[in-house]
């Protein structure tokens, strides 16, 4: 994958930071869920951010992303948030019916088992390296069975390099390892 630029912070803040995407998020889950053939959900979880040429995708971004004005209409701001956006529904195409609202990413990761290890480089990753991150984390999830908030997902991506980026990666650090302490203090309780 290539590597990309982070949105400037200030273009970040005012384009993504003031929009609600976890509305969106549920809207595609359940459009995936709902109304896509097998072929067309296939393709979505092969989709690539660095090359999103994919009709099916581009079906969703002009039927959930620019309506709720998540895209800008042209320009390198587009492109990198229609890759960002290819990320998430991908991810989401994977989870399938596993996308929950309301179960925060951070306590499905930990109940479902995933590594410290592999956390950790999830919350660091950025750019090319997020998106790859994302991709194994819904793998994950989907072999395990564990539902969860693909929203939180979707907002480490569409952070990555604006200011509020941190905040989104303390909120799902907090719920991943609330929920391995409650799991590791029930274990030493037997």
């Amino acid at each position: 994958m290539t590597e990309t630029q982070p949105i400037p912070t200030e273009t970040a803040d005012v384009k993504i930071g003031q929009r609600n995407f976890s509305e969106t998020v549920n809207q595609i889950s359940h459009a995936l869920n709902t109304y896509l053939g097998a072929g067309e959900v296939a393709s979505l979880r092969r989709l690539s951010p660095d090359d999103p040429t994919n009709p099916a995708f581009f079906k969703f971004a002009a039927q959930f992303l620019e309506p709720q004005a998540h895209l800008p209409d042209e320009g390198p701001l587009r492109d990198l948030l229609e890759r960002r956006w290819a990320c998430i529904i991908g991810g989401l195409a994977l989870l399938g019916k596993l996308h929950h609202p309301g179960k925060p990413l951070g306590e499905a990761l930990a109940e479902a088992g995933f590594s410290e290890l592999r956390f950790v480089r999830l919350l660091k990753a950025q750019d090319a390296g997020l998106w790859d991150a994302a991709r194994g984390a819904a793998r994950f999830l989907m072999s395990k069975g564990q539902n969860a908030d693909w929203a939180d997902l979707a907002a480490l991506v569409l952070s990555d390099g604006a200011e509020w980026s941190e905040s989104v990666r303390r909120r799902i650090a907090r719920r991943y390892y609330s929920m391995l302490t409650k799991t590791q203090e029930g274990e030493h309780k037997k």
